[in-house]
């Protein structure tokens, strides 16, 4: 039978008696002492942790910086942005993103003449390495973006915006065997509307209008334009006992989608029908779990939210811009006549 060496056992009375004193001063600390981990933003400095992501950044009120590495096997990249504020009422900012197949650059600035309306301005350029669908892409593909918006308060019309893009790709592309061909100009142009709406004191209407102008060059051949539009409704609804009926339909050039749902404090649950998905109707739950102080808040309200602090949406990706060049298409598209 063999006896643990008293060393050993002296050392794990320590350790024992260490924790259990880390232990009693854990649970002596008061709650307003204890880390805050209910936000990625809880302090300036700040790791964060993902399913297949590793970021390091620094948040201030007037300053910050994020980096990002992923590791994802149909994505891996690197990511970085960063803002800062050069007064009370104007914010610049630029972010990078850097993937095996390409490289995306944005620049841009925020003008918030006051705290109910912002103009921002967005400069890019995209750069594609490897295929665009089969044939290789040299050239760049730059945008410039504008957008505004106006909060107007709990009247009938709560908010307004406004956004205006033009894309232009220049890429020109090179069969996957030998010799080149003549580049495919791209452009686009287009604008997106939206009208926030508060009919009744508990409801919320938000209705959204835009419309695409896409026209292909190719030498020899003549252009082909194509104007999808998009469209979508909201609703939201306050119910008794802080619970939120919400509603959303939206319709594109090739897709329809249309949510139903009920959320009530940390839970959540909707019903969701994407036309473009194969499964058809799905069913969403969720519930959140807080790892840090929370405090007992008020009923969200269905009036219209706030802007998000300017450091933050100086930083952000507008969803309007593509993500992948124009110049990916297919060439019987391209040489195809325009749609009567």
């Amino acid at each position: 039978m063999s006896t643990i060496p008293r060393a050993s056992l002296g050392a794990c009375f320590l350790l024992a008696a260490a924790l259990a004193q880390a232990g009693v001063l854990f649970s002596r600390a008061p709650a307003s002492e204890l880390p805050d981990f209910s936000t990625a933003d809880g302090g300036p400095g700040r790791l964060l942790f993902e399913r297949r992501a590793l970021g390091i950044g620094y948040q201030a009120r007037d300053e910050r910086w994020h980096a990002q590495l992923r590791a994802n096997s149909d994505a891996p990249g690197l990511a970085f942005d960063y803002a800062t504020l050069l007064g009370e009422g104007l914010g610049v900012g630029a972010r990078a993103d850097y993937k095996a197949d390409h490289a995306e650059t944005l620049v841009s600035g925020i003008l918030a003449p006051d705290r109910s309306l912002r103009f921002r301005v967005i400069a890019g350029e995209l750069r594609q390495r490897g295929d665009c669908d089969t044939a290789g892409c040299a050239g760049a593909q730059n945008s410039l973006m504008f957008t505004g918006r106006k909060h107007f308060g709990d009247g009938l019309i709560s908010s307004a915006g406004i956004a205006l893009f033009h894309i232009a790709d220049d890429a020109a592309r090179t069969p996957a065997g030998d010799g080149a061909i003549d580049p495919v100009l791209g452009r686009m142009r287009g604008y997106l509307l939206d009208l926030g709406l508060h009919p009744t004191e508990r409801s919320r209407l938000e209705l959204k209008q835009g419309q695409n102008q896409l026209t292909y060059y190719q030498a020899g051949l003549p252009p082909t334009t194509s104007e999808p539009s998009m469209g979508s409704v909201a609703l939201s609804y306050q119910l008794d006992g802080c619970m939120r009926l919400q509603g959303r339909y939206g319709a594109g050039a090739s897709t329809e989608r249309f949510d139903l749902g009920l959320a009530g404090g940390a839970w959540s649950i909707s019903l969701a029908r994407d036309s473009s998905s194969a499964e058809g109707m799905s069913l969403h739950a969720g519930y959140t779990i807080p790892l840090g102080r929370s405090t007992a808040r008020r009923c969200e309200t269905a009036s219209a939210s706030p802007f998000a602090p300017l450091v933050e949406a100086v930083a952000r990706r507008p969803a309007q811009l593509p993500r992948s060049p124009l110049s990916a298409l297919d060439e019987e598209e391209v040489a195809a006549p325009p749609p009567q």
